[in-house]
């Protein structure tokens, strides 16, 4: 994953089940608009807090839990987090430009802080505890 960091143009990376545990070489790649990391068992999303300008990110199978980092991320219009650990959605309470939201398969049973998101069209809600 190193060798990625020198990749400092690229715009979107796709990686899945690898054997990858350090994602901080992603904190270089500024530039990223589609970012796609797909069962690798994440949990920490703060290697997200430099990639400002996605504006698609799949975080799937993995063991997310907070959403901190990616409340920050303003201008995601897709974001799909299915199969996770998520329970607390109000750090997403604030990315007005989400028009996609994948939420299947997670721990929810409190959908107050989707109020303000009057850009989403598709939203997915899936084995969950509502």
């Amino acid at each position: 994953m190193d060798a990625l960091a020198t990749l400092e143009a690229l715009q979107y990376l796709s990686v899945s089940e690898t054997a990858i545990t350090d994602l901080s070489p992603l904190d270089d790649l500024i530039y990223l608009e589609d970012l796609s990391i797909l069962g690798m068992q994440v949990q920490s999303t703060s290697f997200l807090e430099k990639l400002g300008r996605l504006t698609s990110l799949n975080l799937s199978s993995n063991e997310i839990k907070d959403l901190q980092h990616i409340g920050n991320i303003e201008g995601l219009s897709s974001l799909m987090l299915y199969q996770n650990q998520i329970s607390n959605l109000a750090p997403l309470a604030n990315l007005g430009n989400l028009r996609i939201l994948g939420l299947s398969g997670n721990l929810l049973i409190d959908l107050a802080s989707l109020g303000n998101l009057n850009n989403l069209q598709v939203l997915s809600l899936a084995q969950n505890r509502i």
